[in-house]
């Protein structure tokens, strides 16, 4: 499996308290759209994956993910029995039976708006308003700036035109 080197899809699992989510999780049930997923039960994550022949579904460990970022290793990890990579061998960790995900995203409710945002700016501008980092977002017209409330303050994001 060869992962796209700007995901750290890794970053999103749950500790290890909740262990079938404590990993990421290989999909390979749809055969057109192979799929490496993570959660940590308040944000799913989704990337698109280019799977080995060889490799099967099931869960993929944050050290090889980790590991499989090195030059030598070129984000590729062959997964079957055990997690395979030009510089080592892991054993694949067995967790159980990873959440069923897609309904979750394959939601029939149409979309009410679409914005795109810079993530960074919004992260940064959540420090600045509130003091856990929980932020309400509200969004009056498509076009218009992304209004932020915290609870120490407000501000306004603007949104990305175009591609980025």
């Amino acid at each position: 499996m060869k992962i796209n080197s700007d995901s750290k899809i890794e970053k999103l699992v749950a500790d290890e308290t909740r262990v079938v989510i404590s990993a990421p999780y290989l999909d390979l049930s749809d055969k057109s759209a192979p799929v490496l997923v993570a959660t940590n039960g308040k944000v799913l994550a989704v990337v698109p994956v280019i799977p080995d022949t060889s490799d099967t579904q099931g869960y993929i460990s944050v050290d090889a993910i980790k590991s499989s970022r090195t030059r030598e290793n070129n984000n590729e990890i062959l997964v079957n029995g055990t997690q395979k990579l030009k510089s080592c061998e892991m054993p694949r960790p067995d967790l159980g039976v990873f959440p069923n995900w897609r309904p979750l995203l394959e939601s029939k409710k149409p979309v009410v708006v679409t914005i795109t945002i810079d993530a960074a700016l919004l992260a940064a501008l959540a420090k600045a308003v509130s003091s856990s980092g929980v932020v309400e977002l509200q969004i009056r017209e498509e076009s218009d700036p992304v209004h932020v409330r915290g609870d120490i303050g407000t501000g306004l994001l603007c949104q990305v035109k175009g591609d980025k």
